[in-house]
């Protein structure tokens, strides 16, 4: 809520947003009550999208009057809604002033206009096509520290950006992940089985030719590829990882450890098999 104004620059094609951020919360923390003991400022990139909704939100608002701690959201919009001005008190929009909105917009925007059923208490374990949850302020903050960790980000990464002191109590924001993805999942589900599947031949899969004959590679291990022994990389080009590693040699049908060849593998199943049947007779 006291973002600055002028939050947001552009450079060399790029966006970066400014925030104040605080450290408040936790034991033997002081209070000052003043923005400029209490709060820093911490800078960061931004997606192109993000920065266009800030600045399209900035021409929307230039005729209205600055708050009186010049935040980026102003109060005018907020109280011409009831045909009252703000008082001098209210310096800028406040955590009150934003809840009301946000079940105004609840309200008047995803339930009269888009038709869709707001549960506020008591909500269902799974929700209809047009049912959702009636989605807190404070919530926000732990769906953002879900989707983070989703994304593949550390709990280090989530501890700096929340701002807390230690990886515990960042874990306590995202504990409940395995439900968010499962949710996930299940909408991904409804969604494929919804929509028209259609169905094709898939082509012959390429055979390989297999030789006696390796390149030693940096990483001490082997690569049975003629192609990239007489210098072609195609076949590398083929090969991309779990992680959409374009290359990577771990998955790719012509590589192998250093000591071991293509028929190695099968006596990581036979002997065990082997033993088994020797101490069963």
């Amino acid at each position: 809520m006291l973002t600055q104004r002028n939050c947001l620059t552009e450079k060399d094609g790029k966006y970066y947003l400014t925030l104040r951020r605080n450290n408040l919360k936790g034991k033997d923390k002081g209070v000052s009550h003043k923005i400029s003991e209490d709060y820093y400022l911490t800078t960061y990139e931004v997606p192109f999208k993000l920065a266009s909704e800030i600045l399209n939100y900035l021409e929307l608002t230039k005729d209205l009057s600055s708050t009186q701690l010049d935040t980026l959201f102003v109060t005018d919009s907020h109280y011409r809604k009831w045909k009252r001005i703000a008082s001098t008190k209210n310096r800028f929009l406040t955590y009150s002033n934003l809840n009301t909105i946000l079940k105004y917009f609840f309200n008047e925007i995803v339930s009269q206009q888009y038709g869709y059923f707001v549960h506020h208490i008591n909500s269902p374990n799974q929700l209809d096509d047009h049912e959702i949850n009636f989605i807190h302020i404070g919530d926000t903050r732990h769906i953002a520290m879900i989707n983070l960790i989703a994304e593949g980000a550390s709990p280090v990464t989530a501890m700096l950006l929340a701002g807390h002191d230690s990886i515990t109590t960042s874990s306590h924001y995202f504990s409940n992940l395995s439900q968010f993805i499962e949710c996930r999942s299940y909408q991904l589900y409804r969604k494929l089985t919804n929509s028209q599947t259609s169905y094709a031949i898939s082509k012959t899969q390429h055979k390989y030719t297999i030789n006696k004959n390796y390149v030693p590679l940096d990483n001490k291990g082997r690569c049975y590829s003629p192609r990239f022994a007489e210098g072609d990389y195609s076949d590398c080009l083929k090969v991309i990882s779990s992680h959409a590693e374009l290359g990577a040699c771990t998955s790719c049908p012509f590589y192998r450890k250093a000591g071991k060849d293509y028929f190695s593998i099968i006596s990581l199943w036979i002997n065990p098999l082997r033993n088994q049947s020797t101490r069963k007779l």
